[in-house]
């Protein structure tokens, strides 16, 4: 992780409960048209909300959009500018609270969703322990498309309290104001010490001080030893 995505951890961290307000607040407001899913159980989504504009003598003029210009075949980005699509384009980014698995592993995911494609989204998502305690971490980049997703695993479970920070950079199309925005979100989890320990074994079992299951053949004279059938019985 980054010098600036591990501050940014830390700072969302010592705010604790206030947390989700700074982060609304770093992100942008977005505008009541701007609906975003709800968040996963226990999770909260942040929004970000681009405008198509282009660039005046005087200043930036939301209302003026570029005109629609196909982009070539051999143009790195194969998203049309903003005035082949939408006047805005919002994203959100959604982060979990931390889970264990029946294996016990804790697991999290964070996931970046935009209501039209966007040219590029970089997605992190990391665990921490108390202290910024690096535990599992997962990511992913994509280009040209409107979503991404991410997984954070940690092969130790303990009852302390986990940390799943989930970070997107994004890139937008040409034509769209601001040109990229970043979006991050964190959610805690405090698993039991119950809920970190292993299954027991299977109950049962045979052979050996009393238990099992016993093979006998039935008396008979109707049949020679070989032919006479066997019966299983448990306890």
């Amino acid at each position: 992780m980054s010098r600036f995505r591990r501050a940014l951890a830390a700072t969302a961290l010592a705010v604790g409960a206030a947390g989700a307000a700074l982060l609304t607040a770093t992100a942008g407001a977005a505008p009541a048209y701007a609906a975003a899913p709800a968040a996963p159980a226990g999770g909260h989504t942040v929004t970000v909300t681009v405008h198509a504009t282009k660039q005046a003598s005087g200043g930036t003029s939301p209302q003026v959009i570029l005109p629609c210009v196909v982009p070539a075949s051999t143009s790195p980005s194969q998203i049309n500018p903003a005035g082949c699509g939408p006047q805005t384009i919002t994203c959100w980014i959604s982060v979990s609270a931390p889970q264990v698995s029946p294996a016990q592993l804790v697991v999290a995911t964070a996931s970046v969703h935009c209501d039209n494609p966007v040219s590029a989204i970089n997605l992190s998502d990391t665990l921490y322990l108390p202290n910024l305690v690096e535990v599992g971490a997962g990511s992913k980049f994509v280009v040209n498309v409107a979503d991404a997703a991410a997984v954070a695993l940690s092969a130790s479970c303990q009852p302390a309290t986990y940390t799943n920070f989930g970070f997107a950079g994004i890139d937008f199309p040409d034509g769209y104001t601001p040109a990229s925005a970043n979006l991050h979100d964190l959610e805690n989890f405090t698993p039991t010490a119950s809920a970190c320990a292993p299954p027991p074994p299977p109950s049962g079992g045979g052979g050996g001080g009393g238990g099992g299951c016993a093979t006998t053949a039935p008396s008979s004279t109707a049949q020679p030893p070989g032919l006479r059938p066997r019966v299983i019985s448990c306890p």
